[in-house]
């Protein structure tokens, strides 16, 4: 990614305000014309600044150094300078770790570790204390700046081959175990004959799993040069195997997923000969089959409100105006998750050149907006270029309006308020509507043979109509004078013998309220399933327990993900920002995913959409087909139910065992 001056000062905000650095601003910028022959250690030597600290102002120069490019530096280093410093790695100590340990596991001394926690020159460290690692590459100094030259790219394969033990666990099948491990049943019984006729819960699998690697290098560094393959042995553990291979744990887990499993004998684990390699996240199927390894163009449109921050403001001052600006916020967090998706396809050879800018918004003034929007199209854009954007749905008919005759796909990242008339505009949201046929159809299936109750208020008339017409067979219940309901309302309506399925549909939130509390009394002798064709967000105001109890069931565009301790996502995003991920770095991880796998299988996203289905990441699936009324719609969603745990699941056509049933 190249950024421009302006726009890597822009970076420095963002990064200031997710948590990268934090006492920069005030220290003032100053900019360096790299010339040939100049090297990245003479460059901070001259400047007094660490790389660490360069890569966070200049990103694309950890790809090189490029003759006339501008280098955007602090005045003032934040670290004690060393030239071959490119990183400072979070760490928590854990019990009975001691400082020399730590530091042999990660390559350093102990010195180097005090230099950059200056507290542990008077204190000890103890279990729980967060630390920073810093990660040094020494081979920095000979890196020299030349003329650029003409690079053939090749596509290589290379099939790894991985054998691991697995343990069967209760109510684990031969289809869980063989998607685990991205084989066929039938390989899995061919490696396992005894399994041929089931599964035995503490059987012991051989499982060989072939992984193929399909990069793109230059013929300049082959990809045998950058990657070493290491076979574990009898009794050798990670503090050991971190020593040897002179990679932390940590990183050694990205590069071998199957760690998180355990470490087991013969094992073939991959690390990297020369330095530290970035995180990846898990792989999906689309990597097995991308053939398209030019560069990539992302024009990203975000309302950062740059213009309403002064850059010379205090940083207390600047915390405020950006933390309080929802829009901002948004931005960040949505702008974090499209560069770890961009970090992650960079290490399978998928390079992309970002744009971003900064739409502004004012929602007083449309006319100041649509200057602002008219500003920005007249920009120059490839011809495969993708615009994500813009985040405020008013402005996304103005772009794809100005982008229309170059045929360039515009991406709503969020619900649209109507549908759009402009054939380059991509819904990535799945419509309300649409969700509300697909909920509707889910109870139909779901409740076969099943009394049926429905429920609403006079501002949901047009979804009631729909239902009673769906649902001809169903008890209507009308609230009392207030939107309120009283528990005689259901006598004689729910059965004792089979499960009642509940619609409620309403905006207000007493009768909500109402509805829950009744229904909480009539468990003890009737199983109920609770359903609503609405946002989850109508329930809010009803506590958890009440909606795990009713095993309420609804739509929703995402689902959600629980950050446990082998999420290798999330710990990747605290480790570089020192939080967990919102939903909007999530959201911005997935769909910019989802636009760089779809253009590395096919030749243009369009012809991408059309000939690739469903596609699922984190929180967010995609599956576009082409409206009747204008552009392409997203039709993949999820219908979600809240269990008895009180965590949110997919739901299925089968009835949970979990349903309360009568006493």
């Amino acid at each position: 990614m190249k950024y421009s001056t302006d726009m890597k000062k822009i970076i420095l905000g963002l990064l200031f305000i997710l948590g990268v650095s934090i006492t920069v601003f005030g220290q003032g910028f100053q900019e360096h014309t790299v010339v040939a022959g100049e090297t990245l250690s003479t460059i901070v030597t001259k400047y007094q600044v660490t790389p660490y600290e360069l890569y966070q102002l200049n990103p694309d120069a950890e790809d090189g150094l490029e003759i006339g490019e501008i280098l955007v530096l602090l005045k003032n280093s934040q670290y004690p300078f060393d030239a071959t410093l490119v990183g400072l790695m979070k760490y928590r100590v854990k019990k009975k770790e001691t400082l020399y340990g730590i530091a042999q596991a990660h390559g350093v001394t102990e010195a180097d570790i005090k230099k950059y926690n200056t507290s542990l020159y008077a204190n000890q460290i103890g279990k729980g204390d967060k630390i920073k690692i810093p990660v040094f590459n020494k081979s920095l100094a000979t890196q020299v700046v030349t003329d650029p030259v003409d690079v053939v790219e090749v596509s290589t394969t290379k099939i790894i081959a991985e054998t691991i033990s697995h343990e069967v666990q209760p109510k684990e099948g031969k289809y869980g175990i063989s998607k685990k491990y991205g084989i066929t049943i039938l390989e899995l019984e061919a490696q396992n004959p005894e399994i041929v006729d089931g599964l035995k819960i503490g059987q012991v699998l051989t499982i060989t799993k072939k992984t193929t690697v399909e990069t793109v290098v230059d013929g300049t560094e082959p990809e045998d040069d950058k990657f070493e393959y290491y076979t574990v042995k009898p009794k050798e553990g990670f503090y050991s195997l971190t020593k040897k291979l002179g990679i932390s744990k940590d990183s050694l887990e990205v590069l071998n997923p199957s760690l998180i499993d355990g470490l087991k004998i013969g094992m073939i684990l991959k690390y990297p000969k020369n330095k530290l390699v970035k995180a990846e996240v898990a792989s999906f199927k689309l990597l097995d089959s991308i053939s398209n390894f030019e560069t990539q163009h992302i024009t990203l449109m975000l309302p950062l409100m740059l213009d309403k921050v002064v850059e010379n403001d205090s940083v207390s001052n600047m915390r405020k105006v950006i933390l309080r600006n929802q829009y901002t916020n948004r931005s960040l967090d949505f702008y974090s998750g499209v560069l770890m998706a961009v970090d992650s396809m960079k290490s399978v050879g998928v390079s992309t050149k970002l744009r971003v800018f900064d739409t502004r918004y004012n929602r007083r003034d449309t006319k100041a907006n649509s200057q602002r929007i008219s500003e920005l199209v007249t920009k120059n854009y490839q011809e495969n270029e993708i615009v994500i954007g813009p985040l405020v749905p008013s402005n996304v008919s103005l772009v794809a309006n100005g982008l229309a005759e170059k045929n360039i796909p515009v991406l709503a990242p969020f619900p649209l308020k109507v549908n759009p008339k402009e054939n380059n505009i991509y819904q990535t949201n799945a419509s309300i509507d649409f969700q509300r046929d697909e909920m509707i159809r889910f109870i139909e299936s779901y409740g076969v043979d099943k009394p049926m109750i429905i429920i609403t208020d006079k501002k949901m008339t047009a979804v009631k109509k729909k239902l009673q017409l769906k649902f001809p067979l169903a008890k209507v219940i009308t609230p009392r004078e207030g939107n309120l309901l009283i528990p005689k309302d259901f006598n004689g309506l729910l059965s004792e013998t089979k499960e009642n399925i509940i619609i409620v549909e309403a905006k207000e939130v007493g009768l909500l309220s109402t509805v829950t509390t009744i229904l909480d009394t009539k468990l003890k002798k009737h199983k109920i399933a609770l359903f609503t064709t609405s946002s989850a967000k109508t329930f809010d105001t009803i506590e958890n327990r009440y909606k795990a109890k009713l095993n309420l069931h609804f739509p929703s565009v995402s689902k959600e993900l629980t950050f446990e301790k082998e999420d290798v996502f999330s710990k990747r995003y605290k480790a570089k920002y020192g939080k967990l991920p919102s939903k909007y770095v999530l959201r911005g991880y997935d769909l910019t995913m989802d636009v760089l796998l779809r253009q590395g299988v096919s030749s243009t996203f369009q012809n991408a959409t059309e000939t690739i289905g469903e596609t699922s990441y984190l929180e967010n699936k995609f599956n576009y087909y082409k409206s009747e009324k204008g552009g392409y719609t997203n039709s993949a969603m999820y219908i979600l139910r809240y269990t008895p745990e009180l965590k949110i699941e997919e739901a299925s056509l089968i009835p949970p065992v979990d349903l309360i049933t009568k006493g």
